[in-house]
């Protein structure tokens, strides 16, 4: 079992803690030594799906551009089953009118707007200051427009009962009939309409917080 960072923003943090959140997709920014994520957007042609061969070893048979089919052999990132994510949020370490330091500080624990402390980006978290760790139940390969209605709400698209049913994603932003479709808006939001309209291939991480 290993240990391995994540980011998450402040609004997912408040997802996980709330338990609304127990899935997360990750764009596959590279597989092998040669492809970058972008190659799987061009009109090369993919045989199927990759397949998990081994513990964390995946195929990939591409077709490349003479047609000549080559299998690549690539692991996520991430870990794999059973191993732990430890979770990187906004934080500060901030110090009394005494310079004395009063422990660290997240983000989520305060109102959004507050200027309390001066907030440090969370990829500068270090381990010693993770509080949420995440164990890695299961992992897939799949196509952002994959996605199902229960995916969605894993991924902490909830229903709103008022004023009007619906489906969104926190304080009534993206209110849809749909909670796929409310999470394609946000995914939009985060990764840019062409990632979604491209249907890149992403990482499905499935967790349990612990």
């Amino acid at each position: 079992m290993k240990e391995k960072p994540i980011l998450f923003s402040t609004p997912m943090i408040k997802a996980i803690l709330a338990g609304n959140k127990t899935q997360t997709r990750r764009i596959i920014k590279h597989f092998g030594n040669e492809y970058h994520y972008e190659t799987l957007l061009c009109d090369w042609g993919l045989s199927g799906y990759p397949q998990l061969v081994n513990n964390n070893i995946w195929e990939w048979t591409l077709q490349t551009a003479i047609d000549d089919n080559q299998t690549f052999k690539f692991k996520c990132p991430f870990g794999q089953i059973d191993d732990i994510l430890w979770v990187r949020e906004t934080w500060a370490l901030p110090v009394d009118n005494e310079g004395n330091d009063i422990g660290y500080q997240y983000k989520y624990d305060y109102d959004d707007k507050s200027n309390w402390w001066k907030w440090k980006p969370s990829i500068f978290m270090p381990k010693e200051a993770c509080r949420i760790k995440l164990k890695i139940t299961d992992i897939r390969v799949e196509r952002i427009q994959d996605i199902s209605e229960n995916d969605a709400i894993a991924e902490g698209i909830i229903m709103n009962n008022s004023p009007h049913p619906g489906w969104y994603w926190m304080e009534d932003i993206y209110m849809t009939d749909s909670p796929t479709y409310a999470y394609e808006l946000l995914w939009k939001h985060i990764n840019g309409k062409e990632s979604w309209e491209s249907n890149i291939w992403i990482w499905v991480l499935q967790f349990e917080k612990i």
